[in-house]
């Protein structure tokens, strides 16, 4: 019996055959008793019942470890496969942050060189979020849809379509729109002349200095400075109309925008503005209003406008 289970052990040449071995043995000594005495009163002598008992025991460990050995490789292969996946998948969102971030870097330095009216419409999908263009207009949509900078959101009729801007090129164009507008009102700042000082007292002051009842005329000059202010976009402007009843006369509504009163505060020293917006009749400034008012057409003005305002 000691020369027959050294042979079994001396077998033992890999983990398989240890593991096949070790279960064996478990299951001998963990059943021996009712192994045995099932198989005696089968008529089988009592001297071969150890030799049946390491048999059906050696047979059961087989199948034991080749059920988990084949378990075990569907496990590792799955395992296996699903880190592959997300390793690939974690490859692949790297390489198109790095790609978006290659693009984005290279869009930061090639819009501010666009032509102006590629610029505006840029800037124009910025602020609203649809824009109906046509397809092959000489304005360049036709070169902004090859940069991939908008793309067309539906057909309108024969020659228009509604177009978008890209969410990536949204944000390039903000950051640009941004600074261009933190560069203006900074130059703003160090160069306020005294005739904006004026003009921004109709904001700053207790009561309107000029422009209303009962004050001064406002100046041809300190008027210049504030066409300036709205051509720049530090002031919004737009006319209105009174009533019937209350006669004819054309105001003009001003209105002091914020990022602008915000600057002026932060590097001038101004006070809290007593008013963000106010009226004013065009009979008491002292020039010919015709439309010298109005907020600026030109494609400079364009790029200064921004939605922080």
């Amino acid at each position: 019996m000691q020369e027959w289970l050294m042979k079994v052990f001396s077998s033992i040449i890999s983990t398989k055959t240890a593991l096949i071995a070790l279960i064996t043995i478990i299951l001998a000594i963990t059943s021996w008793q009712t192994f045995d005495a099932f198989i005696i009163s089968k008529g089988v002598p009592s001297t071969l019942a150890p030799l049946f008992i390491l048999i059906c025991t050696s047979g059961l460990a087989h199948i034991i470890v080749e059920l988990v050995m084949y378990f075990k490789g569907g496990i590792v292969k799955w395992c296996k496969d699903t880190s592959e996946r997300s390793a690939k998948k974690e490859s692949d969102i790297a390489k198109q942050k790095h790609a978006l971030a290659v693009w984005k870097t290279a869009a930061r330095k090639a819009i501010p060189h666009l032509p102006c009216r590629q610029i505006e419409i840029l800037m124009k999908l910025h602020e609203e979020k649809y824009v109906q263009y046509h397809r092959y207009n000489k304005d360049g949509i036709s070169n902004l849809i090859k940069l991939n900078y908008i793309y067309e959101v539906s057909l309108i009729n024969e020659n228009d379509y509604l177009f978008a801007i890209y969410p990536e090129v949204f944000e390039v164009v903000d950051s640009y729109l941004k600074k261009q507008r933190e560069e203006l009102l900074v130059k703003f700042c160090e160069e306020l002349t005294d005739n904006d000082i004026e003009f921004l007292k109709i904001f700053f002051d207790e009561k309107i200095p000029f422009g209303v009842p009962d004050t001064e005329i406002m100046q041809a000059l300190v008027w210049s400075s504030g066409e300036a202010m709205i051509t720049k976009g530090i002031i919004k402007s737009h006319y209105k109309k009174k009533k019937q009843r209350e006669g004819n006369d054309t105001h003009i509504m001003l209105a002091l925008v914020v990022d602008a009163n915000n600057k002026l505060q932060e590097l001038k020293g101004f006070g809290n503005s007593y008013r963000q917006e106010a009226e004013l009749d065009l009979n008491l400034i002292s020039v010919n209003m015709g439309m010298s008012v109005h907020i600026c057409t030109t494609i400079e003005a364009v790029k200064l406008s921004t939605d922080s305002y």
